[in-house]
This record gives structure tokens, sequence and C-alpha cells, in this order.
């Protein structure tokens, strides 16, 4: 008997039924952190018996770990770097500076760096004719919008499309930070688009150190909106509510950031609602927070 092979043939046994068991397991594990079709059944029923209507929803809620974040560094020479970037390049521009602003003017387009109060954040306004879409398809507006968002963050690939909203001939596109395959609440991009083009930005940041602290177990989705739909109950007029996008990322109060060097951002559902208003809601505690 050739034993070497015989002893191969077991190796290559215990290795199989080895993978069997540990795929067995993973999926018992999202099994335990994920909505079942009945009880997102039983969600959208209850929901829908008290005029509130779910046109989103998320279905995992598997432990996640607090992320260590900094305020943002953004200073005198980004602000230059990206004034020379996103504003007209034929024009000289020089800086104007306030006790509480740097400022960049050309033509009829202007980006602040705050250096005191919202400390780091950047502002962008524009009279129009530049960053204009080909055409106002979502595909065009889209790609713009990119276009604008590669030269406010001097090429940072790591920001992604969040939020698209259009009325009548006003268009909100929102970008989020990702990290770790995770998104930043508090490293966000908010444009404002006409016929005009993009005639108003916000850029905040904040930056992603680590992931620190060991996984946490999460607030099932169906029970963070239970609890929501009890908190707006006497906010609720006649009409009907939809919560329109739902996401989970990270976020952390902004007077916490920036009074520290260093903080926590916990993992948070983001509710948006078709007001348009944003409510987070803490998936380690399940406390509500209005945007």
């Amino acid at each position: 008997m050739n034993w070497d092979r015989v002893i191969t043939i077991f190796i290559v046994i215990f290795l199989f039924i080895n993978i069997l068991f540990y795929g067995a397991y993973q999926l018992k594990k999202k099994d335990e952190y994920t909505l079942s079709k009945e009880r997102i059944a039983q969600l959208i029923k209850v929901f829908n018996e008290n005029n509130l209507y779910l046109e989103d929803i998320i279905t995992d809620y598997s432990p996640k770990e607090p992320l260590l974040v900094a305020p943002s560094d953004v200073n005198e020479e980004d602000i230059k770097k990206i004034a020379s970037h996103l504003l007209d390049n034929d024009v000289d521009i020089k800086p104007i500076y306030t006790p509480e602003k740097i400022k960049y003017v050309s033509n009829n387009e202007t980006i602040t760096l705050d250096i005191s109060g919202q400390l780091g954040h950047i502002h962008y306004t524009s009279g129009g004719g530049r960053y204009v879409p080909d055409t106002f398809s979502e595909t065009d507006i889209v790609k713009t919008a990119k276009e604008f968002v590669k030269k406010l963050t001097i090429n940072d690939t790591s920001f992604k499309l969040t939020y698209f909203h259009k009325q009548e001939n006003k268009y909100t596109i929102e970008f989020n930070e990702v990290y770790r395959g995770e998104l930043i609440f508090n490293s966000c991009i908010h444009l404002i688009m006409t016929n005009k083009g993009i005639i108003n930005a916000a850029y905040c940041k904040a930056m992603p150190l680590k992931m620190e602290g060991g996984k946490n177990e999460m607030v099932p989705f169906d029970h963070a909106l239970y609890n929501f739909m009890n908190h707006i109950k006497d906010e609720q007029s006649e009409e009907e509510m939809r919560i329109m996008d739902v996401d989970i990322g990270y976020y952390v109060g902004i007077e916490e950031l920036k009074n520290e060097h260093s903080c926590m951002a916990f993992p948070y559902y983001r509710i948006g609602l078709s007001n348009k208003e944003i409510y987070f809601i803490n998936a380690y505690t399940n406390k509500i927070v209005r945007n």
C-alpha cells in the first residue's frame, strides 16, 4: 500500500470537510445578522398602517468596529491648490484674508476656507456658466458632478455618490468618503446644480485614522425603524411620509469633532425622508439625532 498517497487523500478529505464546516458557519452568521423576509414584510405592514412608507431598506446589521477620526487638516496651501484646480485658470487669483476665512474670487466664482467656526470647511459659490452638463440627463449631471468633485478634492477617488434628487430645475447631489468599504457621513460634499450648472457646494471632511475597539453588536434595522416611527409620531402630519434613502456609515457630532484632536465615530443608520429631512440613528444605542 502506498501510504504517502493514502495520507494525501486523508488530508484532502479533511480540508474539504473543514471548508464545508466553515462555509456553513459563515452562512449561519450571515443569517443571524440579516433581516428575514418575514421581518421585512412585518415592518412594511406596520409602517403602512401608520401612514409611513419604505422606498429603501437595509437588511444586514453585522457587528462593526468604532472608527477613530480626526478633524480636517485642510490648510492655506491646500485651498490654494484647490482654487487653482477648481476656478478659472486663465485668471490670476490672489487670496483674500479675513479673521474667519481665506477666500479666492475668480469672475463670478468664489471659494472659501473656514479657519474658525467650521474649521476646515470649504464653500464654493458661482453665478453659473461653468460646470454645466452637456444635457440634463441624470447620467450627464452625475458625470459633471464627479468631475467637479475630482477637482475639489484634488483627485481624491475615495468619494462615492450617495444621494441624487431632482426638484423642478434644481438638483441636489451628495458624495461621501468611503474608508475600508464604509461610508463616513462627516466627510461629505453637497452640491446644488441648476440649469446654470453647479452654483453651490459645501465640502467638509473628517480624516479616518483606524478601526479601533473591536466589533460591537448593532441594533437590527427594523428595531431602529420602529424606534424612529415612535419618535416622529408627534411631528408627523396627516400626509403620508416616505423613507426614500437609507444607508449605514460612521458619524460623530460636529462639536465633538471640532474640539478634539481625535475622537470615535460610531456606526449610524442615515434616514432620508421625502420632505428632505435627514435623521441619524446610532446603530449601537438606537439613539436618534436630527441633522
